[in-house]
């Protein structure tokens, strides 16, 4: 498996070697690599991947296409992509939300536990979704007769622009998680001070 986002072209070929998070709980990157040739988009990865899943039962329905060709395709598979990273932010922000509220009600046994195993979570996917906007930019300038954006480029732009979102709000979630376990030890002596107050007037 390649380590990070690599993009390439050959001959009348384009690859790509893309990481996702097919599974939030596993805490594991996957790879799908992208093989555009004329007339033809080949996936391969070892993992099921549920945005191509979305994607071929749309195709089978009535998804239209702005433009024919392979770029097109490319694109609905990236767009679908950066769909499920958004909903990934999401998630992190309200299970953090989840953490701050248990920690005004004082509900923190296993507060600990719980936000560093979203930390090691966390700090995958920024790198995956930084290694994707890498990849999805640099798709931008590709001159090649394998491959062309032509008449998609407001497309591929706005899959950038999703994709800058997506980094940012993890960042924000980041600096949010860490100023969240820097709170927790604070509250615990808080809590802890005001129960010695307590027993010492007893």
């Amino acid at each position: 498996r390649s380590p990070s986002s690599r993009l390439g072209v050959y001959g009348k070929s384009l690859f790509i070697g893309l990481p996702i998070l097919t599974d939030w709980d596993s805490g594991e990157r996957a790879f799908v690599s992208i093989l555009c040739l004329p007339g033809k988009l080949i996936t391969i990865h070892d993992e099921v991947v549920p945005a191509l899943d979305n994607i071929m039962a749309q195709f089978v329905s009535t998804m239209p296409f702005h433009t024919s060709g392979t770029p097109a395709v490319l694109y609905q598979i990236l767009d679908h992509i950066i769909d499920q990273d958004v909903l990934l932010t999401l998630e992190v922000r309200d299970r953090i939300d989840r953490f701050e509220v248990a920690l005004d009600r004082e509900s923190t046994s296993e507060l600990p536990g719980e936000t560093h195993s979203l930390k090691r979570r966390l700090v995958l996917l920024e790198a995956i979704l930084e290694d994707q906007h890498h990849c999805v930019s640099a798709l931008q300038t590709v001159e090649s007769e394998a491959f062309s954006i032509y008449g998609l480029q407001d497309y591929f732009q706005d899959a950038v622009r999703h994709l800058e979102h997506a980094v940012r709000s993890a960042d924000r979630q980041a600096d949010r998680l860490a100023a969240l376990q820097q709170h927790y030890p604070l509250m615990l002596q808080d809590h802890a001070n005001q129960r010695l107050q307590i027993l010492t007037v007893i």
